[in-house]
């Protein structure tokens, strides 16, 4: 069990249920004294969750902004880790987001983004996809302090470690999808073409959230999006990975998802005369037939035969 303290609502239920998840209680038994420790134990923890949140913040960015983050030599940083942590317990009201950023959390965020630190890095990236998913304001906010910049920077680095790069993908899919101010922002930052580079990268999970992002991006958009990445040949870079066997169920869902908004670019006849792609859907159908955990993946290359060569 977590011995991190509970800080809301949502918190205590998290920590109820594993507190209690190794007991097996007797269906057929009646009710019970609550032993009077676990009582006290539980009003302390009920008496806690009146926290001053703003003044938690507060704790958490001064410890955010201490000058060890930058700091190389520092080895560990669990105190910043946890700091973080516990920002993400409390930023899961969209209110409580944005109050986060009023009282200087972005600010904070930037500076661990930038430390050498890999571990602080990854976990920013992920509060930051915490801040921005489904939140306007975080987002728009996010794109106007420069995060985008910063973040596809270290997406595009062969200095970032995987670990990182996979979070930060995930943190630029969360600033930019259903936000289309920060979607222009993030093709005037050469933002498609990183994503692409994530797209071919041999590191199995940026397959899969470049692929994931590229389809959602299509489906809020098809004028424009569809037309941007057939207009980089995308679509010829997916086709390509099912051919080298290199595909996954979400880049035969980005292929798809072009195909099928085929109206805004010439998409079909620049892959209909690949006769390797045809014969790699038709072994990969054949393959996965009675492969129950690909049945998803199979019906994306049935379909993509379907509209590429009229064939299943």
């Amino acid at each position: 069990m977590s011995n991190r303290q509970p800080r809301d609502l949502r918190g205590l239920l998290k920590f109820c249920a594993e507190y209690t998840k190794t007991e097996d209680a007797p269906s057929d038994s009646g009710a019970e004294p609550i032993d009077p420790e676990r009582i006290e134990f539980l009003q302390n923890v009920l008496k806690n969750l009146s926290v001053d949140v703003i003044k938690e913040f507060t704790k958490a960015i001064e410890i955010l902004i201490d000058r060890k983050v930058s700091d190389p030599n520092v080895s560990d940083v669990s105190e910043q880790i946890y700091a973080m942590e516990c920002i993400e317990d409390w930023v899961g009201q969209i209110d409580m987001a944005i109050n986060f950023h009023k009282v200087g959390g972005f600010e904070a965020l930037l500076n661990t983004l930038k430390c050498p630190h890999d571990s602080l890095k990854s976990q920013s990236a992920h509060l930051i996809a915490e801040l921005t998913q489904n939140n306007p304001y975080c987002q728009t906010h996010m794109a106007e302090d420069g995060f985008l910049h910063l973040l596809l920077e270290l997406l595009d680095s062969s200095d970032s470690s995987d670990s990182v790069r996979v979070k930060v993908l995930y943190a630029i899919s969360c600033i930019i999808r259903q936000c289309p101010e920060s979607q222009d922002q993030w093709i005037s930052l050469d933002g498609p073409s990183i994503l692409i580079r994530a797209l071919m990268d041999h590191v199995s999970k940026l397959k899969i959230k470049a692929s994931f992002l590229m389809s959602a991006l299509i489906q809020e958009n098809p004028s424009k999006f569809a037309r941007l990445f057939s207009s980089m040949g995308t679509h010829i870079q997916l086709a390509a990975l099912i051919v080298q066997d290199t595909s996954n169920e979400q880049v035969a869902m980005a292929l798809h998802t072009l195909l099928k908004h085929s109206e805004y670019s010439s998409v079909l006849s620049d892959i209909t005369e690949n006769p390797e792609l045809m014969s790699t859907l038709s072994k990969n159908v054949k393959s996965m037939a009675k492969r129950e955990e690909c049945s998803e993946e199979r019906d994306y290359y049935i379909k993509i035969l379907d509209m590429c060569f009229g064939k299943t």
